[in-house]
């Protein structure tokens, strides 16, 4: 049992990481609001920071530095802002604010179709 514990989290931890990478280009430049952005953001972060501690206490693993745990999710926090603001800026451009507003146009059209 002890096995398949540690390697629940060790691949809970990866899934977290990767999803943390995945928002921090592609959810966090398109959300609503710049603080859902940045939420989604640090909650990720901890989660992942939470998980691998946990493997890394329960199941004497090597690790960094503790700092490390703190460190990484303020870290995907800038690299969020970071995209977010590239992507207005980018997007001021005539051309890619006519191909946004097409696809903003074509999700909401198809959001409203499934709702009713």
């Amino acid at each position: 049992m002890s096995d398949f514990a540690q390697h629940f989290l060790y691949y809970s931890a990866s899934v977290l990481g990767l999803l943390l990478c995945v928002a921090s280009f592609i959810y966090a430049p398109f959300a609503k609001t710049w603080i859902r952005a940045l939420l989604v953001q640090l909650t990720l972060g901890f989660c992942w920071a939470a998980v691998r501690l946990m493997s890394v206490i329960f199941f004497n693993e090597e690790s960094p530095p503790g700092i490390f745990f703190i460190i990484v999710p303020f870290e995907y926090l800038v690299f969020a802002s970071f995209t977010r603001c590239l992507k207005l800026l980018l997007f001021k451009l005539p051309a890619l604010k006519a191909f946004e507003e097409k696809l903003r146009l074509r999700f909401s059209i198809t959001h409203s179709d499934t709702k009713g």
